[in-house]
């Protein structure tokens, strides 16, 4: 059984007969929340200059090996 279908479960829910399933249930959501919440913090910051720099320098030296040239979304641009 995944992870997800065991928290899902009715003995993992608040009230059930196990507490201890209860609140490790409830320690995951929190965790969960916590760590997506700094995930899209992190994300959300602007890239610094020179690492926005240093990338286009490494583009444009791929490209003079022969390689094809990333546009920074993922797709390359040949």
């Amino acid at each position: 059984m995944s992870q997800k279908a065991k928290d899902n479960t009715p003995e993992d829910t608040p009230g059930t007969a196990d507490p201890a399933l209860a609140g490790q249930s409830a320690r995951r959501r929190v965790l969960g929340d916590r760590l997506r919440a700094y995930y899209d913090a992190v994300a959300s910051e602007p890239v610094p200059d020179a690492f926005a720099d240093l990338l286009d320098s490494l583009a444009t030296s791929g490209d003079q090996a022969g390689q094809p040239e990333d546009d920074g979304h993922g797709q390359d641009r040949s």
